[in-house]
């Protein structure tokens, strides 16, 4: 497995389910190259709808 993808294990209902594996790198880079091309657009009038959160695995015990 490449070291920028995980696989993650949720449990719902006492089900175990695969989350699908995510390569981190790819879907920033996705993001950054949407961003790009909207900020290209002069003439823009909708805001860009990319919502981009990282949660760690720390965060559980951080809050």
């Amino acid at each position: 497995m490449n070291k920028k993808e995980k696989n993650f294990d949720v449990q719902i209902n006492n089900t175990v389910m695969a989350v699908p594996t995510i390569n981190v790198e790819d879907a920033l880079k996705k993001a950054l190259a949407g961003f790009k091309e909207y900020f290209k657009n002069e003439n823009r009038t909708e805001e860009p709808m990319y919502l981009i959160k990282i949660k760690s695995e720390n965060d559980a015990a951080t809050g």
